[in-house]
C-alpha cells in the first residue's frame, strides 16, 4: 500500500499516488454505510455519532 503523504527531501511533501485510491475506497465505504443507515431508519446525527465513536474508541456506547 502506498503512503498517503510522501516526503521527497528538499522537494517537499506530496500526496502519494495511493492517496486518491484510498480516498475513493473510503468514499465507497461511506456510501455503503449511508445505505445501511437509511435502510435501518437511523437519523444522520446518530449515524455520525456512531462513526465518530468507531474512529476514536472502536465501539460506540449505547445512548
Amino acid at each position: 500500500m502506498s503512503a498517503l503523504i510522501e516526503t521527497r527531501g528538499a522537494a517537499g511533501s506530496f500526496v502519494g499516488a495511493g492517496g486518491e485510491q484510498g480516498r475513493e475506497t473510503a468514499r465507497r465505504a461511506a456510501a455503503e454505510y449511508a445505505a445501511v443507515i437509511a435502510a435501518l431508519g437511523i437519523e444522520t446525527t446518530e449515524a455520525v455519532r456512531i462513526v465518530q465513536a468507531a474512529l476514536t474508541r472502536g465501539v460506540p456506547e449505547a445512548g
